[in-house]
């Protein structure tokens, strides 16, 4: 991911998930209380991101405007299923659609899939559609 580390640990040993999220933390400790990097967590990941105001929301804004300089006017249309994706979602508020994939929780997404099988069908149905000219 660039200028970020991603700890899974989805196929991690049922109860295991809280030891390796604290032997992360311990292990990065004096590096995120000196904010030498941000410790940001997710659906099973914790993400070591640099000391920047930098998000999935501001790359999606940050997309959708040099994409509008060359295009014009877009519909943008954001899926994600991981706390992670709320501030892209917050950064198509408004101007497209948010949706939230996986079971339901709290969210800035404006719709909801139950998963990978809804969102076939959803991109299917959506590919289907005509455009007027």
């Amino acid at each position: 991911k660039g200028l970020s580390l991603s700890v899974h640990y989805r196929n991690a040993a049922p109860g295991k998930a809280s030891s390796i999220r604290a032997a992360v933390r311990e292990a990065l400790r004096s590096q995120a209380r000196e904010k030498r990097v941000r410790l940001c967590s997710g659906k099973k990941v914790i993400e070591v991101r640099p000391p920047v105001p930098w998000d999935k929301g501001r790359m999606v804004s940050r997309i959708l405007s040099l994409a509008r300089r060359k295009q014009g006017p877009l519909f943008p249309v954001y899926l994600g299923d991981d706390a992670t994706d709320e501030d892209a979602f917050r950064a198509v508020s408004g101007r497209g659609l948010a949706v939230l994939v996986g079971r339901p929780r709290a969210t800035l997404a404006t719709y909801s899939l139950k998963g990978p099988g809804e969102v076939r069908v959803f991109l299917k149905r959506l590919l289907g559609l005509r455009c007027p000219a």
